[in-house]
C-alpha cells in the first residue's frame, strides 16, 4: 500500500499566542485530542498508538501551528476560548467548556486540523467558521434546554447540577455539528442529550411507556431492552434524553499482528438468557421494521435496573419500514460488505468509525489506507469458555424469538390500536443510501478538495458541503422527506407499515437469516427447539403444536404437526446408557475370553447394529446427542457405540461432522472428535489421524496404522490430548494384555 502524505514537516513560523498555550498544554499531557492521533502499522491494519502528549510533542505543534496554513484551525480554538468564557458557571463546572475538555472540542478540531493540512478544498477559512459557529450555537441550545430541564432530568435520572462532564459521542457528525453529547454529574450519573426530531427510543424503548415494555407485560417476560427516557420539544426542533447505557466490562482480548480488541464476556451461566433476549429484540426489529443496529446504535451492557448484561438499542432512529430480511435490521450481515453489525459472531480488529488521516512515527501527517484498529467492542460478545456470538445458543435464540412473535400475533388487535396512537406525530429518519457513501464523499472532499457529483441529489449535497452526513427524516403524517431545515428533499413510499404482516410465518424469515448468520450446520435440539440443515422446528405447548420452519434461498414454509413427546429425549438418554453398559459386559467378556468365543462376538456385532439404526433415527430426530439434550453420561454412550459401529460409513461421517460442529461450540469434547475420527477412518480401512486406537503386537500395545506420524503430537495437542508416547505408556500400564484399549478408550 502506497503511504499519502497530507503534511510533511512544516518549517515553523511566527508563533502566536494561541500556538503557545496549545503546546503548552500538550507539554503538560493535555488538548493531545485536538489533533488526529499517532499511529502504527501491522499488517493490514493501522491501530493508535498514543495521542500527542510531552514535550517532544509539544515542540511540534507549536512549529506546526505557525504555518500560516493553519490560521483557521488556530482561529477556531480562539473562538471556542472566547465562548467559554461566557458558558453559565452555575450550570456545569469551569472546566467542563475548556479547550482543555478535549473529548467534547476534539472531534470537530481534528476535522479541521485535517482540513487545513491537505488544503485542498476551498474557502477553507470560511468552511472553518462555519462548522465551529453551528457546533457552538449547539451547546448554547443544549445549555439552555439543560437549564429548562433541570427538575426534570432529577426527577426522571437523578441527574444533579452542576454537571462535571459533557463529551461528544463518537465520530457522529450529523445536522449542522449537533452531536450526541454525554452528561454526567459529580455522583457519575449518565444520560444521552439528542438534539434531533426522531426519537425511537421513546416510542419503543422507554422503560416508562415504550412499546417494548408494553410487550414485555404481555409476555409475561423481560425480553425487550428498555431505557429511561425523556421526550422534549416537537417537529424538527424537539431533543430527546436519554438514560447512558454502560458498556459492559472488556474481558476478553483478540491478540493479532500485536493489535489487543478486548469485549464483553457473559458468564456461560447467564449466557443462554442473554441470547434469549438477544433472539427477542431480532423478532421485535423484523416486526417493526427497525432497521440500522449495526455497532455504535446497540451496545452490549448495563443499564441503571440492569442485574447483568443484555443487547441495549441506545440509537433508534430507523423504523417503521417493511423489512424483509432480517439484515435489514442490521443485526446480522447480509450479501453486502458490512459486517459490523448488531451480532457480530467474531471479533474483527477493523472499526467502523475510523479517522481520515493519522501521524505515523515521523510526525508525517498520512491518508488512512487500510483498515482501522479498534481498542475493544461492545458488540462482539462471548462466553466464558471463549464461544463468539450466538451460534453455541441458537436454540435459546430461536426461542426468544418465537416468544416474542407469539405475543405480538396474540394480541394483534390491542397492539395494533396502540402502535397507530404512538406513530401520531412520530419521526423516523430515512437513509436514501449507505451512510458509508456520504462518508467517502466527505473524505474525498476533506482531503482532496472534490466536491460531491451529480450523483447525489441538492439537498445531499449542500448537506455534506457544509461536512455533514445527510440526514433525512419522514412524519407518519406526512410521506414527504424533509431536512432539519424544513426543505422537502422528496416524497417516499409508504412507512410505518403496522401488523399486517404479523404472522407466525413471518417468523420464518427471521429463523433463517439467524440461522445462516450463525453458521451452524450441525443438527441441535434443546428446549423444544430443534435445528436442522435447512429446518427449525418450536414445540408451542401453549396450543399443543410444533411449528416446522423450512426454507430455500427464496422462499420460508411453515408446517404444524404434532408436538414431540416431552418423554422423547429422556428415553433416548436412558436407552444410550442401557446398550452401552449391554455392550460393555460382553465386550469384557469376549477379551477376557481371548476373544476366541464366537457367540459372544455375533451377539456383540449384532448389538452394534441393532443399535447403530436406532442411533440413526435419533440422530434424525434430535441432531448427535450432546451432554446438553441427554446428559454427560448417556452422550459418552453415544460416542462409545460410534465408535463399535461398523459399515454405514455414510451415517458414521455425517455423525462425525455434527460432533465436530457441535465441539467448535463447547457441546462435545474434543477428544471425543478423536477418538470417533480414528474409530471411524480404521473401519473404514484409512490410517488414524490423533493414535487413540491401539492394537496387541507381539505381546505389546502399539498405535493403530497411523498417516504421518511426525505431526501426530502437534494434531493431538489441538484436541486437548497429551503426546502419543505418554498416552501410549499410560494405555499399557491401564490395560496390560487383558483388555482392548481401543474399546475401552
Amino acid at each position: 500500500m502506497s503511504v499519502e502524505r497530507i503534511l510533511p514537516r512544516l518549517a515553523a513560523g511566527e508563533t502566536s499566542p494561541t500556538a503557545e498555550r496549545i503546546a503548552a498544554a500538550v507539554a503538560d499531557g493535555r488538548c493531545g485530542r485536538l489533533f488526529p492521533p499517532v499511529a502504527t502499522t501491522r499488517g493490514e491494519y493501522a491501530s493508535q498508538v498514543r495521542r500527542l502528549a510531552g514535550p517532544a510533542d509539544a515542540a511540534f505543534v507549536a512549529d506546526t501551528l505557525s504555518h500560516p496554513r493553519f490560521r483557521p484551525f488556530v482561529h477556531a480554538i480562539d473562538r471556542v476560548t472566547r465562548w467559554s468564557r461566557t458558558a453559565d458557571d452555575e450550570l456545569s463546572a469551569p472546566d467542563v467548556w475548556s479547550i482543555d475538555n478535549d473529548a467534547l472540542f476534539g472531534p470537530l478540531l481534528v476535522e479541521l486540523f485535517t482540513v487545513c493540512a491537505a488544503q485542498r478544498m476551498k474557502d477553507i477559512d470560511i468552511y472553518c467558521r462555519q462548522r465551529v459557529a453551528g457546533r457552538l450555537r449547539h451547546l448554547d441550545t443544549f445549555q439552555d434546554r439543560l437549564r429548562s430541564d433541570r427538575d426534570l432530568l432529577r426527577e426522571r435520572f437523578g441527574l444533579t447540577l452542576p454537571i462535571v462532564s459533557v463529551t461528544v459521542h463518537g465520530n457522529e457528525t450529523h445536522n449542522g455539528g449537533r452531536q450526541v453529547l454525554r452528561v454526567a454529574d459529580a455522583e457519575g450519573r449518565a444520560v444521552a442529550y439528542k438534539a434531533r426530531p426522531v426519537h425511537g427510543e421513546a416510542l419503543f424503548t422507554a422503560s416508562e411507556e415504550g412499546l417494548f415494555a408494553l410487550i414485555n407485560a404481555l409476555a409475561g417476560e423481560d425480553l425487550l431492552p428498555t431505557l429511561s427516557c425523556l421526550s422534549r420539544g416537537s417537529g424538527a426542533s424537539a431533543w430527546l434524553w436519554q438514560e447512558w447505557v454502560e458498556p459492559a466490562p472488556a474481558e476478553q482480548a483478540l491478540h493479532e499482528n500485536g493489535v489487543t480488541v478486548a469485549g464483553p464476556v457473559i458468564d456461560t451461566k447467564e449466557a443462554p438468557r442473554f441470547w434469549r433476549r438477544a433472539g427477542a429484540l431480532a423478532a421485535a426489529a423484523h416486526a417493526f421494521g427497525i432497521g440500522d443496529l449495526i455497532e455504535g446504535n446497540i451496545v452490549a451492557g448495563l443499564s441503571n435496573i440492569d442485574e447483568e448484561p443484555r443487547y441495549h438499542v441506545v440509537d433508534l432512529e430507523v423504523f417503521g419500514n417493511r423489512v424483509g430480511r432480517l439484515s435489514e435490521t442490521g443485526l446480522v450481515a447480509g450479501t453486502g460488505p458490512l459486517h459490523h453489525v448488531g451480532f457480530e459472531n467474531r471479533p474483527r480488529l477493523c472499526t467502523v468509525d475510523p479517522p481520515m488521516a493519522y501521524f505515523d512515527d515521523d510526525m508525517h501527517l498520512v491518508r488512512l489506507n487500510r483498515s482501522w484498529a479498534r481498542e475493544r467492542t461492545d458488540t462482539v460478545v462471548s462466553d466464558s469458555d471463549g464461544r463468539f456470538g450466538y451460534g453455541a445458543y441458537l436454540p435459546e435464540f430461536v426461542g426468544g424469538a418465537f416468544d416474542i412473535q407469539a405475543t405480538l400475533c396474540g394480541h394483534r388487535e390491542d397492539l395494533a390500536k396502540e402502535l397507530t396512537r404512538r406513530y401520531d406525530g412520530a419521526a423516523a429518519r430515512v437513509l436514501p443510501r449507505d451512510t458509508a457513501e456520504y462518508v467517502h464523499a466527505l473524505e474525498q472532499l476533506v482531503l482532496d478538495g472534490r466536491e460531491p457529483d451529480d450523483g447525489f441529489t441538492e439537498t445531499e449535497r449542500s448537506q455534506l458541503l457544509a461536512g455533514d452526513v445527510p440526514y433525512f427524516y419522514v412524519t407518519a403524517e406526512d410521506s414527504r422527506v424533509r431536512t432539519l431545515d424544513g426543505i422537502v428533499a422528496r416524497s417516499d413510499e409508504e412507512r410505518f407499515v403496522g401488523t399486517e404482516d404479523w404472522d407466525l410465518g413471518a417468523l420464518g424469515v427471521v429463523l433463517r437469516d439467524a440461522k445462516e448468520f450463525a453458521g451452524l450446520t450441525a443438527t441441535v435440539r434443546r428446549h423444544g427447539v430443534r435445528i436442522g440443515h435447512h429446518e427449525i422446528a418450536v414445540d408451542w405447548a401453549d396450543v399443543d403444536s410444533r411449528l416446522i420452519y423450512t426454507w430455500t434461498d427464496d422462499t420460508v414454509r411453515l408446517q404444524v404437526a404434532e408436538p414431540t413427546p416431552p418423554e422423547d429425549v429422556d428415553e433416548v438418554a436412558a436407552q444410550l446408557v442401557r446398550i452401552d453398559r449391554a455392550d460393555a459386559a460382553l465386550r469384557t467378556a469376549w477379551v477376557d475370553g481371548a476373544r476366541q468365543d464366537t457367540a459372544l462376538a455375533t451377539q456383540l456385532s449384532q448389538l452394534c447394529e441393532e443399535a447403530g439404526l436406532w442411533l440413526e433415527s435419533v440422530v434424525d430426530a434430535h441432531g448427535w446427542p450432546t451432554a446438553a439434550t441427554v446428559g454427560e453420561e448417556a452422550a459418552d454412550a453415544a460416542c462409545r457405540l460410534l465408535q463399535h459401529m461398523s459399515g454405514a460409513t455414510e451415517f458414521r461421517r455425517r455423525c462425525l461432522r455434527e460432533m465436530a460442529t457441535a465441539a467448535e461450540h463447547g457441546d462435545v469434547p474434543l477428544k471425543d472428535v478423536a477418538y470417533t475420527t480414528d474409530a471411524v477412518r480404521l473401519s473404514d480401512g484409512e490410517p488414524q489421524l490423533y493414535g487413540t486406537k491401539f492394537e496387541l503386537r507381539e505381546g505389546r500395545f502399539v498405535p493403530c496404522l497411523l498417516a504421518d506420524a511426525d505431526d501426530v503430537d502437534t494434531r493431538r495437542a489441538a484436541m486437548g490430548l497429551p503426546p502419543l508416547a505418554e498416552y501410549a505408556e499410560t494405555i499399557r500400564r491401564r490395560f496390560a494384555t487383558t483388555i482392548d484399549p481401543g474399546a475401552a478408550s
